[in-house]
């Protein structure tokens, strides 16, 4: 008798097949979701400052950041627009 991975689940007995890969993608997109808004709102309160400071290079500092964080919101979320699907 052949012993059938862990992952795989026969559809035919009325269960539903197991998708660990694309779960662990969900998990890991809200982890960069987290982590996108903590650094975006970072950057801002450097630019704050640095507004404040009248200071020029925390200012672009703070920019670039928040722009980053922004970024990794977008690609988190795409991430969980992908087929992992092998079955």
């Amino acid at each position: 008798m052949a012993v059938l991975p862990s992952f795989y689940i026969l559809e035919r007995r009325g269960k539903k097949k197991m998708n660990y890969l694309g779960e662990g993608f969900n998990i890991i997109s809200k982890g960069l979701i987290a982590f996108g808004g903590v650094w975006t709102v970072w950057g801002i309160v450097v630019m704050a400052g640095g507004l404040n400071d009248h200071n020029g290079q925390d200012i672009k500092q703070g920019v670039l950041r928040a722009v980053g964080g922004a970024l990794i919101i977008a690609a988190a979320a795409w991430l969980t627009t992908i087929n992992v699907n092998f079955g």
